[in-house]
């Protein structure tokens, strides 16, 4: 779902950059952890609404999770490292 239709919506938003899934095995299950990348926090208002702590998550997807984190949190990006090409 994610591939296929939450983040081809993203990508048409002013401002979003881009997104990650993250994956871990836990008792349960798999734990995934959902990171986007955002120009500003006014682009993500724009998207959530007025509390952007608010995760946006619609009635469809939260079907399909056992449980989900209603309340989103941001960073700001203070650096950023990449590994070298000839590693």
């Amino acid at each position: 779902h994610l591939r296929s239709e939450t983040f081809p919506e993203l990508s048409k938003l002013a401002g979003f950059v881009s997104a990650s899934i993250l994956s871990r095995r836990v008792t349960d299950g798999t734990e995934f952890l959902i990171v986007t990348n955002w120009r500003s926090l006014e682009d993500i208002q724009r998207f959530s609404g007025p509390d952007v702590e608010t995760a946006v998550v619609p009635a469809k997807v939260a079907d399909m999770m056992v449980e989900y984190d209603r309340r989103a949190k941001h960073f700001e990006v203070i650096d950023q490292y990449a590994a070298r090409a000839d590693r």
